[in-house]
């Protein structure tokens, strides 16, 4: 979950960062994680990494092409079905238009509005997207991990394992996404009871352990992945996954 912005104008898009940054601040969500983008491409491939729950404010003409923003929207939303689309835009005129790309955008916000009815309809759109995020964390588990440098935040069921490498990095591998970031799986452990150690190495969610191949002491997951069992964690893992699955 996060906010994205698309903008090939830096002027425009550091004001609407601001009004951003100002409201988070006064909700009490600092925290929230805001990125800029002049270029589509850029823009799609951070998404990539983080799929769900966003909230986009895309220009609607980028590096002076018309519909360029519309086709961002078009494979944004084959990305993130869920995730919040508000077009922003000095061209009123391709409102109309952008009902035929079925990207189901919240609304319009035209840059040429005064100032203080500019922030408030960027406002009512964040307002929008901070309940939806509290209504999706009562509806469903999601997983926070929070570094001194980082936030990991997702569903819980998308979350395959966690992994150690080098240099106090962990590697997070999860539905459509891979991530590193600094921590311990020991602190990792403690945040879920349905995140279990099968390894001094790995750190895997029960939900996804298909079945355990004894004879090679692996574990299996939902997606055909095989993860090593050590000797000291064998036995607790057996009976753990056998308590899951019953």
């Amino acid at each position: 979950m996060a906010i994205y912005i698309l903008e090939d104008q830096i002027v425009q898009a550091l004001a609407l960062k601001k009004v951003i940054e100002q409201y988070c601040q006064l909700h009490g969500k600092s925290r929230e994680t805001i990125h800029t983008f002049k270029k589509v491409s850029d823009l799609l491939r951070k998404v990539q990494e983080n799929s769900e729950l966003n909230l986009y404010f895309i220009d609607l003409e980028i590096s002076s092409v018309e519909m360029e923003g519309l086709e961002a929207a078009k494979e944004l939303r084959n990305i993130d079905k869920q995730g919040i689309i508000v077009f922003v835009t000095a061209r009123s005129e391709l409102i109309a238009i952008s009902y035929k790309y079925y990207v189901s955008a919240l609304t319009f916000i035209e840059k040429r509005l005064d100032y203080s009815l500019l922030k408030k309809e960027i406002n009512n759109c964040l307002k929008i997207y901070l309940e939806m995020i509290e209504h999706s964390i009562i509806d469903e588990k999601i997983f926070v991990y929070q570094t001194k440098t980082s936030i990991v935040r997702l569903y819980f069921r998308d979350i395959y394992f966690f992994s150690t490498v080098y240099d106090h990095r962990i590697l997070l591998t999860a539905k459509d996404q891979i991530r590193k970031f600094q921590g311990t799986l020991k602190n990792i452990e403690k945040c879920d009871a349905r995140l279990f150690r099968i390894h001094q190495s790995f750190l895997v969610n029960l939900q996804h352990i298909s079945s355990i191949d004894k004879s090679t002491r692996e574990v299996i997951l939902t997606k055909g992945e095989r993860l090593p069992i050590s000797r000291s964690y064998y036995q607790r893992t057996l009976e753990l996954f056998g308590n899951y699955i019953s």
